[in-house]
């Protein structure tokens, strides 16, 4: 990208970080590039949360499936003995 006519543009002798940093496995010679701490502490954080989120809504489904099994099995022997005796369930 230029400058327009009459702006001097700024150089920088600095290198641009990118936010990734390299380190050197030793064994195979590469280097890998790694995000920088922020980035793995946000990436972690948000891993954790996520579980935990997760585990906690399955507990609470199977809590209310288990709770709503018996009260949903009589509510439908009530409308099924209703239908068998001629009453319209309609209200």
């Amino acid at each position: 990208m230029q400058a327009p006519e009459g702006v001097e543009s700024e150089t920088s002798d600095e290198p641009e970080t990118t936010g990734i940093r390299q380190i050197d496995i030793p064994i195979i010679d590469i280097k890998m590039p790694v995000p920088e701490n922020e980035i793995l502490i946000t990436a972690g954080t948000t891993a954790v949360v996520s579980v935990a989120a997760t585990l906690t809504a399955t507990a609470a489904f199977k809590w209310a499936v288990t709770a709503m099994k018996p009260l949903l099995k009589q509510a439908i022997g009530k409308i099924s003995r209703r239908k068998k005796e001629g009453v319209n369930t309609r209200v």
